[in-house]
Formats: C-alpha cells, structure tokens, sequence
C-alpha cells in the first residue's frame, strides 16, 4: 500500500504495551535484513581470521599457515576448531547475549522479537539459529532469502519455526510515515514494551 510521499506501509504485527495502548511493531524488510547479515558476517569472517593468524603465529611460527607433519593435531586442536567455533557458533552465542540482537541487527537497527513483542526465549532463539541450516541451502542462502522477499511478514524458515520476527528497533523514517498517514502514536520503540524475558 502506497501512501502520500512515496511511503510505503511496512508490514506490522499489533502488540501489548505497558500502558495498554495498541501499538505496532514494524518487521523489518528484505533490505535490512540483508545489510545486518553482511555487516555480521563480515564480523565473524575478520574474527575467525584474526583467530587464525593469532594461533598460526603462536603455533606454527609464522602467518603463513605452513604446517609440518608433528603439528597437525594440535593446529587442529587449538587452531581449525576453535576458528570453527567462533565463526558458527557466533549468532547461537551473541543473540542471547545481547537480548536479540548481534552487532550488525544492532548497527541495522533491528532487534529479533517474539510475536508477542517481548525478548525470545533462549529455545527459540537456538530454533532459529539451528534452522539456519535449512535456510541456507543450497548456497548462500537461497531458502532463507526466497522466504524472507515473499513472504507478507518477510520471516525465514527459523523464524517461522521458532515463531519469532524480526524487528525494526530505530528507524526515523516510521516517523516520518507516521506523519504522513496522520496517524501519531501508531509506532512505538521496542524498550515501550512490557519487559518480559
């Protein structure tokens, strides 16, 4: 639906307030979704790498990755598993850590919800995270990408599964909708709601 200034009304879920007034909670689109994911997996990807020159270096002897026959277990031990853990581990681990948000939702300014409004519990942020595996298939997350740009409400497959969305925390440009519509007070900022954990 078009609005007077080229607005379009982003997709919106009602939820409870602490007041008890009806609010929206705006769900993120294709966009911003996709920028938060870049930025998180650029982050991960620099991590993991830091990670690998840092133990190439303290156990090997060099940045060059040259292993010889009698350091291969431990450059696995201490160097291939660790790196693998920080960089598939990083949303399972960040995600409860941050209430739903990693540091490039937080940059995006987005925030992963329940569809109640409130944080998601630790299970259904793991649900999520493990259908990732799902949503990532056959390459570069073709499922996942293909649901979110169809779908009304723009949820992956692990959101569905685990009955979570994806927020817009901040974005000045609802207040400017808001406006445009006339209709003040129809969006709320996330910390309005009702903490509930």
């Amino acid at each position: 639906t078009l609005v007077s200034g080229g607005l379009a009304a982003p997709p919106m879920i009602p939820v409870p307030t602490a007041t008890g007034v009806s609010a929206q909670i705006v769900l993120a689109g294709p966009g911003a979704r996709a920028m938060a994911f870049v930025i998180d997996w650029l982050l991960r990807a620099a991590l993991t790498a830091v990670y690998l020159l840092i133990a190439s270096f303290l156990l090997l002897g060099n940045l060059s990755g040259n292993i010889e026959m009698d350091e291969m277990t431990s450059w696995y031990l201490f160097g291939v598993i660790p790196a693998s853990i920080i960089y598939f581990l990083y949303h399972l681990v960040l995600e409860p850590l941050m209430a739903g948000r990693t540091p490039g939702k937080r940059l995006a300014g987005l925030r992963i919800l329940a569809t109640s409004g409130h944080v998601p519990s630790v299970g259904a942020l793991m649900t999520r995270n493990v259908f990732r595996i799902v949503d990532s298939l056959p390459v570069g997350y073709v499922v996942g990408l293909l649901f979110v740009i169809f779908g009304k409400r723009h949820l992956r497959l692990g959101d569905l599964a685990a009955g979570t969305v994806v927020a817009v925390e901040r974005a000045p440009f609802l207040e400017k909708l808001a406006r445009t519509r006339r209709e003040p007070g129809v969006f709320i900022a996330l910390d309005e709601l009702e903490p509930r954990r």
